[in-house]
């Protein structure tokens, strides 16, 4: 009897709700069926990242044992996978897993390449060359993904000051009653300006119906209205930090690096003294 498992991996938690695991499952259920395969059985590691070593995944890892165990009973053990980076995204992981496979006699497929055991194909040195070629471009683009996100982030952060967790108040928030949360954040600026209180701008929310963000027109206290403008405060200043840091690492101090010319604009100062003692 030839029992097949069927392996799901998605590496952000983000996709876990997204098509990629529903994707992978067809993938595998519709290569079986193509090769009188019987349905398999599903393990999964769901946010969990490729060139984590397979061993610490713990879908991977039950995986594992159930084909071990399947095979002392004398079946015959197969896993099917999408492609071969859902299995690793990293090379050394990738051969580690490999050799894990043959000391069990189970074998591999990837859906993306026909049907070829992936644990044999070290006989056939083309074979094992084009494998490895395909598990150093996974670990490569897995590379790539990381470097444009950590630039989208910091890009983020130099534009809004954070980039994790909840939306800032006044950063694009939606408009209620007529007013969006920037407009409330500039009003508050304006009476503050005219040296009205916490206190009484509270009151005056609450009095023209003002919505909070979870839509809520009464309750708004004084102390609550400070809070929100001081960290609107704190989080512009450290917008303004942010882009100096990175203008001062794009450019440098170019201040200390110039020297001070004339007032005249004819020539540097030091020309100028040395001149004028001629």
């Amino acid at each position: 009897m030839k029992i097949i498992f069927g392996y799901i991996r998605v590496s952000g938690k983000g996709q876990v709700d997204k098509d990629g695991p529903v994707r992978q499952r067809e993938s595998i259920l519709k290569f079986c069926e193509e090769h009188k395969f019987d349905k398999p059985f599903f393990y999964s590691d769901l946010g969990v990242s490729g060139t984590v070593d397979g061993l610490n995944r713990p879908g991977l890892t039950d995986l594992l044992s159930e084909a071990e165990a399947c095979r002392q009973r004398g079946d015959e053990v197969a896993v099917v996978v999408e492609n071969m980076d859902r299995f690793a995204r990293d090379l050394i992981v990738s051969e580690v897993l490999m050799k894990e496979l043959r000391l069990r006699n189970v074998a591999l497929y990837a859906t993306n390449q026909g049907f070829v055991d992936q644990t044999t194909a070290d006989s056939d040195p083309t074979r094992k060359l084009i494998r490895q070629l395909f598990g150093a471009l996974a670990e490569w683009e897995k590379s790539m993904i990381v470097i444009k996100l950590r630039i989208a982030r910091d890009r983020k952060r130099r534009e809004t000051g954070r980039c994790e967790g909840g939306r800032a108040f006044g950063v694009d928030g939606p408009a209620t009653s007529g007013n969006s949360e920037r407009t409330i954040l500039n009003l508050i600026q304006r009476l503050r300006h005219e040296k009205v209180s916490w206190f009484n701008i509270a009151n005056w929310f609450n009095a023209n119906e003002v919505k909070k963000r979870n839509g809520q027109t009464q309750n708004w206290r004084g102390s609550q209205v400070c809070q929100l403008w001081r960290r609107h405060e704190k989080r512009l200043r450290k917008i303004e930090r942010i882009k100096n840091e990175h203008m001062l690492e794009k450019y440098g101090d170019q201040r200390l690096t110039q020297e001070p010319s004339s007032r005249d604009g004819s020539g540097p100062a030091s020309e100028r003294v040395r001149g004028s003692d001629t």
